[in-house]
């Protein structure tokens, strides 16, 4: 079968999620962007990468199942899938009513203040709070903390991590 990848045949293979082996693979093989293997039959993608062609052909899929673009989405059905979300609460009232609420999933939540104001604490918080799962009115997600000061301390997330889940576990009584 050949491939059918036109729509993003620029897009460096490196920039595609495989695994290091599989882009060595394709790197043998000569192939380096998305384009080069549109066309290419699996004997022939074998061949040049040698390897086998059923190792072939579920490379060639991954590939064209990974190098697909995301969904696309008007504005009106954006909005209404940010209506969807559950806030990340902090469980400190004021500071969730000045969030209106609670942080917002997929918003980037930047907090200033002087030292020693409490700033990573809130972070590292509302990070574990991200997780508490659907079942117990939770945002059921993850978090991205970026440290720019190296502040970030995993025991201190730990911790907070096992006071919350005493805390869910309480309120599930």
């Amino acid at each position: 079968s050949t491939r059918t990848m036109d729509a993003h045949a620029s897009t460096p293979l490196e920039h595609v999620a495989l695994r290091p082996k599989d882009h060595a693979l394709l790197g043998r093989g000569g192939f380096r962007r998305v384009g080069d293997l549109v066309g290419v039959d699996v004997n022939t993608a074998a061949s040049s990468m040698r390897i086998g062609p059923d190792k072939a052909q579920a490379l060639l899929e991954e590939v064209e199942e990974k190098a697909k673009p995301p969904p696309w989405h008007s504005a009106r059905e954006l909005e209404a899938q940010e209506h969807q979300r559950v806030p990340v609460v902090s469980f400190c009232r004021g500071i969730d009513e000045l969030l209106e609420g609670g942080a917002k999933p997929g918003k980037v939540l930047e907090v200033c203040g002087g030292p020693g104001a409490g700033k990573t604490q809130l972070l590292l918080q509302l990070c574990v709070d991200a997780t508490i799962p659907h079942q117990f009115c939770g945002a059921g997600g993850s978090s991205v903390f970026i440290d720019a000061d190296g502040s970030f301390a995993p025991s201190r997330c730990a911790q907070l991590a096992k006071e919350v889940a005493k805390h869910v576990h309480r309120l599930a009584r």
